[in-house]
């Protein structure tokens, strides 16, 4: 989904989009995620928020 709303140049609503899914993996308990992977997925989502603003 973010990826057509980039290549529509809807950058405002993927980025949007994405601080949403930071906001999802903030809250996910100790049990949801392992921590390696949560940090990396926040670090990926945060890569593509800094390279669309």
């Amino acid at each position: 989904m973010q990826s057509v709303m980039y290549g529509e140049g809807r950058l405002e609503q993927a980025v949007h989009q994405l601080e949403n899914a930071l906001k999802h993996l903030d809250r996910s308990g100790d049990g949801d995620i392992e921590e390696g992977t949560r940090i990396y997925g926040q670090s990926v989502i945060r890569a593509f928020i800094q390279s669309w603003r």
